[in-house]
């Protein structure tokens, strides 16, 4: 289907008009920013929970939670186990590899 200026298409799934196209915000960004270089240095050498990291840096919990999955995409943190610590909470710890 072809979309002629001033005209609406219907899309598989009854969806009509133009898809949005993604927009890349400070959270999908390929390039760390300071905020994702502080997370990474809270949890080098000592295992912290995102809610400790989100205490210690003012980061919005919502906002460590979405960087602290983007940097596990990326290969630089991790989730040390699948069981939570007694308060519920995983703890993340920095991987040894370069930034």
């Amino acid at each position: 289907m072809h979309n002629t200026q001033g005209r609406e298409v219907s899309v598989p799934g009854g969806q009509q008009g133009v898809q949005p196209t993604r927009v890349f915000d400070s959270f999908s960004s390929p390039k760390l920013d300071d905020r994702d270089l502080e997370i990474l240095s809270l949890v080098t050498d000592r295992p912290s929970t995102l809610l400790s990291i989100s205490n210690r840096t003012n980061i919005p919990f919502v906002e460590c939670l979405f960087r602290a999955r983007n940097l596990q995409q990326r290969g630089l943190l991790r989730k040390l186990s699948d069981t939570c610590n007694a308060n519920g909470l995983y703890l993340y710890v920095a991987e040894e590899r370069p930034i």
